[in-house]
């Protein structure tokens, strides 16, 4: 079964890239995807592991648009084909911030630089065209 994460910001500069399939067995969880991500890359985990080899506090994790941490199951959630994960850094003094909502082609984050600086670019190009 595969599935895709999306990384964001810093995150994907860690990881040399922004989208990335995982495979992944029936019955995985969110947390054992999250770990065959990590594996492979060590920049990426160094960023978002604690020295205790835990996610970091401030490192947003979704599954599908929605926050894991929200959910009953956190990173032991179980996996189903087609999900999206994706993962989110702080946006500024490590705090965790709201996600308003994520949506499968691209992940709209609430204060997101990156997000913001996207939408600018699109508008640019949509108004290009209409010209």
């Amino acid at each position: 079964m595969r599935i895709q994460w999306k990384l964001f910001a810093d995150l994907a500069e860690h990881a040399g890239e922004r989208e990335l399939p995982a495979a992944v067995e029936p019955g995985d969880t969110v947390g054992d995807a999250l770990e065959a991500l990590l594996t492979e890359r060590e920049a990426l985990a160094d960023r978002v592991l604690d020295d205790d080899g835990e996610l970091r506090s401030q490192i947003n994790v979704l599954q599908n648009g929605k926050d894991v941490r929200t959910q009953a199951e956190g990173l032991e959630t179980t996996l189903e084909a087609g999900d999206e994960l994706a993962l989110f850094p702080p946006v500024s003094g490590g705090e965790r911030w709201a996600v308003t909502r994520a949506v499968s082609d691209e992940a709209c984050v609430d204060g997101s630089k990156e997000y913001r600086q996207e939408e600018s670019n699109r508008r640019a190009e949509d108004e290009n065209r209409h010209q």
